[in-house]
């Protein structure tokens, strides 16, 4: 009798393993998140536009794994991206950021103007892509 209780606790537990195993890749990827990173650098004349998708982390993005851990890190909060402290010459070469889409589902529309490139890469991190990357 014992040998059949066992063999019944084991199958039922092999069965919710199984069950929570296949339900994770689905949680993963109703957690993906999937951003549209425009740059506009007025004094260069240049707009360039990235996509950025976390949670697998790739993209047209330099550097999707830096962008998306920073992300993470902030909960994706993106005000963190709109100021900081930085060393930067006091030029004015206006940098202008917008990003959109979805970050764990939720809608993304966000958009800061930085002083200069400096500033956009210092406060702006990984996740605002550099002119020369």
């Amino acid at each position: 009798m014992l040998r059949r209780i066992a063999a019944g606790v084991g199958a039922a537990g092999a069965a919710a393993l199984l069950c929570s195993a296949a339900a994770a890749p689905a949680a993963a990827q109703e957690s993906s998140s999937t951003l549209e990173i425009t740059v506009e650098r007025a004094g260069a004349g240049t707009l360039d536009r990235y996509w950025l998708n976390c949670d697998p982390d790739f993209g047209t993005h330099p550097r999707p794994q830096e962008a998306c851990a920073h992300l993470r890190e902030s909960g994706g909060d993106l005000e963190r991206l709109r100021s900081g402290a930085a060393y930067c010459p006091p030029t004015e070469s206006p940098v202008e950021v917008r990003i959109t889409g979805t970050w764990r589902e939720e809608p993304v529309d966000f958009r800061v103007r930085y002083a200069n490139g400096c500033y956009a890469r210092v406060v702006g991190g990984p996740v605002v892509p550099s002119a020369w990357e």
